[in-house]
């Protein structure tokens, strides 16, 4: 393998984690939406925005861009494709619906803004269809580096799934309610 490929599977790897990390903080945070700040609402908002952007590198319409799946996985027959076939029900329109729900929310709310209302995604995208296809990648991107040992620094994906990533989230949801806490007498302005 390349530098330059090796190059593109970590930095791969780098937006999947960072996708599966948002859909996973943004799901801790959502369980509590009394959020009595601005500034946890709009920390919401953003994790959303990055997830559907990180979701859009690797599944987007670009195909020919370096970290894009079907460059990284080409071959028609791998196991990856048959994964995701799996996890959409094996339907094409079930990948093509999930692909442009994302991109229109993309579009007309985290990288745009259209006035028209009839334009703009009625609601946010699903995010559990995201960390599913996200995570079935990022297992694959995984296996490649490490079967070229350059894994260091990625965790494994059984330790950012599964029963881990309910500990993740249990530890995220934590940190949510302490900050919220300390926030309890705070006001976004002043009065």
């Amino acid at each position: 393998m390349t530098r330059d490929e090796v190059r593109m599977f970590r930095e791969s790897a780098q937006v999947l984690l960072t996708l599966l990390r948002c859909i996973s903080m943004k799901k801790a945070l959502s369980i509590d939406s009394s959020n009595q700040l601005n500034f946890f609402r709009l920390y919401d908002a953003c994790l959303m925005d990055v997830s559907v952007i990180s979701w859009c590198k690797i599944f987007g319409a670009e195909k020919n861009q370096d970290i894009h799946w079907r460059k990284l996985f080409p071959d028609t027959t791998t196991e990856v494709r048959r994964n995701l076939e799996v996890q959409l029900e094996g339907q094409s329109s079930r990948v093509t619906t999930l692909s442009d729900e994302i991109r229109k929310y993309r579009d007309t709310y985290a990288a745009h803004h259209d006035l028209d209302q009839t334009k703009r995604a009625s609601a946010h995208p699903h995010l559990a269809p995201m960390g599913k296809t996200g995570l079935i990648v990022y297992r694959a991107v995984y296996e490649v580096l490490r079967g070229v040992e350059y894994v260091q620094g990625l965790p494994s994906p059984d330790r950012i799934s599964g029963q881990h990533l309910k500990t993740i989230e249990d530890q995220w949801r934590a940190i949510s309610d302490a900050a919220k806490l300390a926030t309890v007498n705070l006001k976004d302005a002043p009065s």
